[in-house]
């Protein structure tokens, strides 16, 4: 009877023992001149997993697609007939209706802009494709016919940079390789936070690897 009184206690102080979240914030280091729908994509997402603080600060110096790709896209549209909501869309005024990151040490800088000043974080994230940052690795990689490579450069676990390989519908079609890479990398950076969360809460931050520069638009 007694051990049987002792479960029973058990378990009630488990089911009456309360739900204690701690709030992770996050920012989203984003260039002015580059504010797409899968950045919005990604600040919704964020903000849908329960204490996640999503905020967002705009780098200083801005590195705009360059225009010849731009209107290779709306080429892409008219022959196409694209209609749907693509990952390269601008949605400017939706993403900067995002707060501003709150005063003090972020838990989380993803790195969006490629700028080198970023607000202090313990840990900073950097999406990579095929090996440059940012949307033109995407380009890059569909001048040159290469498959498709998205990494995060993570301080984290800076040996370990998270991978995934996107297929798309069309290699020869630049919007829906576009669509490939970006749509996947949001899964990935959730992914990411998810299962290094803890660990990283409890230990110092890694040294910051630098993603390759800007510079890779050279290679086009």
């Amino acid at each position: 009877m007694v051990l049987v009184k002792a479960v029973v206690f058990l378990k009630s102080d488990v089911f009456l023992k309360p739900d204690v979240r701690t709030t992770m914030r996050i920012c989203l280091s984003l260039d002015p001149s580059r504010l797409l729908r899968w950045h919005l994509w990604l600040a919704e997402a964020l903000a849908e997993v329960p204490g996640n603080d999503v905020s967002c600060a705009f780098a200083a110096d801005c590195r705009p697609l360059p225009l010849i790709f731009r209107l290779l896209l709306e080429l892409e549209r008219l022959v196409y007939g694209f209609r749907g909501k693509g990952a390269i869309d601008p949605v400017e005024a939706e993403l900067r209706c995002l707060p501003p990151p709150p005063a003090g040490q972020m838990d989380v800088v993803i790195d969006l802009s490629g700028s080198e000043s970023l607000p202090a974080a313990r840990r900073v994230i950097t999406p990579v494709f095929n090996g440059a940052p940012g949307e033109i690795g995407v380009v890059a990689a569909w001048v040159n016919h290469q498959d498709l490579l998205v990494d995060l450069h993570d301080t984290a676990r800076p040996l370990r940079p998270w991978t995934a390989r996107p297929t798309s519908a069309d290699r020869q079609v630049l919007a829906l390789r576009l669509d490939s890479a970006l749509s996947c990398a949001v899964p990935l950076i959730l992914k990411a936070l998810a299962e290094e969360t803890g660990s990283a809460a409890s230990a110092s931050p890694g040294p910051r690897t630098a993603p390759p520069s800007f510079g890779a638009l050279s290679a086009l």
